[in-house]
C-alpha cells in the first residue's frame, strides 16, 4: 500500500479533494479522523493526519514523529509525479521503523490490518455493490459533519 502524512491544519483541504477522487473511481475504506484509508483496484493509500504536539513532534495515534519530517520537505520526483518527502527521508525512516527498515522480513505482512479492516476487505471482495453503498453512506454522513 501507499502511505501519505497530512499535516493537521490541511486536513479540510485534502478532504474537500475526496470528490474528485471518488470521480475518478476511488472508494473510502474507513476514516477514523485519524487516518483514512481509500483504495481503487485492491490498491490502498492510507492518509495519516498529524497534529502538533509538544516537544516538537507530531502524532497520529501511536505515531510520534519529529516535527522536523514532515514539516521541512523536498520535492521528490517518483515515477515522473514530483511528491513533498521529508528532507531528511533516510532518518524519518529510521525513526519511524527502526534501524533495520531496508531489510525486507520475510512472512511479516506490510501492517496488520485489525478486524475492522479485515472486515472492510472480505466485504468490498464479496459484495462489492454493498461496499459501494456504504462507501457512498459514509460520504455523506463526512460531509454532513464537516458542514456543521
Amino acid at each position: 500500500d501507499t502511505d501519505l502524512s497530512v499535516l493537521e491544519e490541511y486536513r479540510n483541504v485534502f478532504l474537500n479533494c475526496l470528490p474528485s477522487l471518488l470521480e475518478k473511481g476511488f472508494e473510502v475504506g474507513r476514516y477514523d479522523g485519524t487516518l483514512l484509508s481509500i483504495l481503487k483496484e485492491g490498491e490502498y493509500i492510507d492518509v495519516y493526519f498529524f497534529k502538533k504536539s509538544v516537544l516538537r513532534k507530531r502524532v497520529n495515534g501511536g505515531y510520534s514523529v519529529s516535527a522536523k519530517y514532515l514539516e521541512k520537505t523536498v520535492k521528490f520526483n517518483f515515477l515522473g509525479t514530483e511528491f513533498q518527502i521529508p528532507r531528511d527521508a533516510e532518518n524519518f525512516l529510521e525513526d519511524l521503523y527502526g534501524e533495520d527498515w531496508r531489510i525486507p522480513k520475510e512472512g511479516a505482512p506490510a501492517s496488520n490490518p485489525g478486524l475492522y479492516m479485515s472486515f472492510t476487505i472480505f466485504v468490498h471482495k464479496r459484495f462489492p455493490s454493498a461496499f459501494r453503498l456504504a462507501c457512498q453512506l459514509k460520504k455523506m454522513m463526512g460531509l454532513s459533519r464537516n458542514a456543521s
